[in-house]
């Protein structure tokens, strides 16, 4: 029902969907599963990945929680643009990464009080303009009891709070080596 809801939003606006959302990732982390889709669209000209990440315990019939952001891309065909972002990612994931860390000393105490080990920290990994403002992707990952998790934020702009998800590493690998043999950069 929300889903014929988004679509007749979307087609509303002139978004027309190029793919059907189709699934990348599905895994369990101790009592939380986490879903990754996405789906190709286009809006004036322009197309765009649409990544949508699901978090729920149990069956998912409650404590679900969706959200779903759009990324342009310049060929839906060739989505270089997603290679980049998810090879930048696990770069920073790497043993011989350069760490960043921009926490202060209270902040890196209160993380270890609650059992997070922050691995790295990504200040932009890619930038566009998209619907008449600059956004950009920053990424840090953590680690705590559920394994290597990365928080994914989209920064739409000074004074707007970022849109965000998390996603196991290990969902990231698969999104890239999804699509890393067939793009052509």
């Amino acid at each position: 029902m929300l889903d014929a809801f988004a679509n007749q939003l979307k087609s509303s606006l002139g978004i027309e969907s190029l793919t059907d959302y189709f699934l990348i990732d599905e895994r369990k982390v101790k009592w939380l599963n986490y879903r990754l889709e996405i789906l190709f669209e286009q809006h004036e000209g322009q197309a765009f990945v649409r990544f949508r990440v699901t978090n729920f315990t149990g069956s998912g019939n409650n404590g679900r929680r969706r959200k779903a952001y759009p990324w342009p891309v310049a060929d839906p065909a060739n989505p270089v643009e997603i290679v980049q972002i998810t090879r930048a990612i696990l770069a920073a994931n790497a043993p011989e990464a350069e760490v960043i860390d921009p926490r202060s000393r209270f902040g890196r105490f209160f993380d270890r009080l609650c059992g997070v080990t922050r691995i790295n920290t990504m200040p932009e990994i890619a930038r566009c303009v998209a619907f008449g403002r600059e956004e950009f992707f920053t990424a840090r990952i953590d680690e705590d009891s559920r394994g290597r998790i990365v928080t994914i934020m989209i920064e739409r702009g000074k004074g707007r709070a970022p849109f965000w998800f998390r996603l196991p590493i290990e969902t990231v690998q698969v999104l890239h080596d999804r699509f890393a043999p067939h793009v052509q950069e």
